[in-house]
């Protein structure tokens, strides 16, 4: 019972830095896992209950809004569908320790896009190239994210500011309903092949479900800057967490 209360609180402050800075969840809640011993598949799989809760939870706040890009939306979330189906497989059968370095380099090598002047604080029309370039990385990202979780997913949003030309509020909010999808679609399948642990995923949902709102509504009432702010503080948290292991 004190390792469920622990997990919702975890969820709890997990979802509060994703709902802030539009990811970043996964870095807290997967080795909380691991640390009161779930194998590490187990626990990428059984967090997917808590992506559900926190983009419930979000969403719930950003309904309110006008920061979801609803033409992006079903674009998005078909991507989601697929990369579901290709990640969810990958995690039964990869080398998840070799992709968790590759994505850590990756991610200090784009950090520094961040900080340049007005992305993520102002919307912007991307080229036909640039829009397809960043459709393609929004693909691969979600297929690891499916199967490896870990905060992996906040690479989504350097993607959608930096090549896509939203602001930090726009990627954060938009990804959420592609990423209820993406969560809902590699659940179904790891519940299907006996890898997850019902009673701490649904702790954790409900933490996070209560979290997700909290950090949204944080981010919402701070605006742009804090979140690109908080966002780039915890990428270089994430590119340094995933190369050193």
């Amino acid at each position: 019972m004190s390792d469920l209360i622990w997990t919702f609180l975890v969820g709890v402050g997990a979802s509060i830095l994703s709902g802030i800075a539009g990811g970043g969840g996964g870095l807290i809640s997967a080795p909380f896992f691991i640390l009161i011993g779930l194998p590490p598949q187990v626990a990428v799989a059984t967090t997917k209950f808590g992506a559900l809760g926190l983009t419930l939870g979000s969403l719930a706040k950003f309904s309110a809004t006008e920061h979801v890009r609803k033409e992006h939306v079903l674009y998005l979330s078909i991507l989601s569908i697929v990369a579901a189906l290709i990640g969810s497989r990958l995690l039964l059968v990869s080398d998840d320790a070799l992709v968790e370095k590759l994505v850590g380099i990756m991610v200090l090598v784009a950090l520094p896009f961040i900080f340049m002047k007005d992305v993520g604080l102002t919307r912007s029309q991307p080229s036909y190239w640039k829009e397809t370039a960043g459709y393609s990385l929004y693909f691969v990202i979600l297929v690891l994210q499916a199967a490896f979780g870990a905060g992996i997913g906040m690479t989504l949003m350097i993607v959608m500011m930096g090549l896509l030309g939203f602001t930090a509020l726009e990627a954060n909010a938009t990804r959420r309903i592609p990423g209820f999808i993406l969560a809902a679609t590699a659940l179904l399948i790891y519940m299907f092949n006996d890898v997850v642990y019902y009673g701490h995923g649904l702790s954790m949902l409900g933490g996070m479900l209560v979290g997700g709102y909290i950090g949204t509504h944080i981010a919402v009432k701070k605006g742009n800057a804090f979140v690109k702010a908080v966002f780039a503080i915890t990428v270089a948290i994430l590119g340094v967490k995933l190369l050193i292991g």
